[in-house]
């Protein structure tokens, strides 16, 4: 290589991308996290439905509205102490 010179990308370009790649790995975990909260709401909601006597047939999904979002909330709680048990016990 002439003058010693490196081969490859430039350090404001590699700096940029490491930037960008955190961002997407960021959108990456809160996509991870609402779909745990949202399988763990319809979860719920479906026992609730099936232990009061209801079927895949007759669920109407507007009475079940409010439950739905107050699961769901738990539910991202639920995902978030998940990565949190997860991260720890990796780091042991």
């Amino acid at each position: 290589m002439p003058g010693g010179q490196r081969q490859g990308f430039n350090f404001p370009v590699r700096a940029q991308a490491g930037r960008q790649l955190q961002g997407v790995t960021g959108l990456l975990r809160q996509v991870v996290q609402l779909s745990g909260a949202s399988t763990y709401a319809i979860y719920k909601v479906f026992i609730q439905h099936f232990e009061s006597g209801g079927t895949f047939l007759d669920l109407d999904p507007s009475k079940v509205k409010s439950y739905f979002s107050e699961q769901f909330t738990k539910g991202k709680a639920v995902a978030a102490d998940l990565k949190k048990d997860e991260t720890a016990s990796t780091a042991n």
